[in-house]
């Protein structure tokens, strides 16, 4: 009843200008904070589904020492990219997020997904048990005469070099 009676006022305030004035705004960042607060409280519970699968997924990605070592040479070979800071708040949306302090409860630190979404990952990573299925094209009735024969041509360009 109380929610009802708080939501009917807002509406008229809202209409009648209410939060133009002083107190007006810092009631609607009031609201704001609370919003946030909320949608926090529901990404941390998602945050707290897919961090749970933390350490099967780290055993099942542990490399052997023959393919850590073939890693570090390779890591040795890269050149280091120096990355200048444009804006102070951050140039990517991953530095944006890092900043709010709402990156790590982000999936990828850029994707907020739903309950769904995140019960979903969390089934498919428990399925997957190393037996991974085969991703296939989409066939139809014209399938034998609509692959490739020759296979696709491509070099890498001397400028796209780092």
């Amino acid at each position: 009843m109380r929610l009802l009676f708080l939501v009917l006022l807002l509406a008229v305030c809202a209409s009648c200008g209410f939060f133009d004035t002083k107190l007006g705004r810092k009631i609607k960042e009031a609201m704001e904070s609370i919003h946030t607060t909320l949608n926090s409280t529901a990404l941390l519970a998602i945050r707290k589904k897919i961090h749970k699968l933390e350490d099967r997924v780290k055993t099942r990605m542990a490399l052997s020492p023959k393919r850590k070592a073939f890693l570090s040479k390779i890591l040795k070979r890269i050149a280091l990219i120096k990355k200048d800071h444009v804006l102070p708040q951050g140039d990517s949306i991953e530095e944006i997020n890092e900043h709010k302090k709402i990156g790590e409860l982000l999936y990828q630190g850029d994707i907020v997904l739903t309950d769904d979404q995140a019960n979903e990952i969390v089934h498919d990573a428990e399925a997957q048990a190393g037996n991974r299925t085969k991703r296939q094209a989409f066939r139809d009735w014209r399938y034998p005469q609509t692959l490739w024969s020759d296979g696709v041509n491509y070099f890498f360009d001397p400028s796209a070099c780092w």
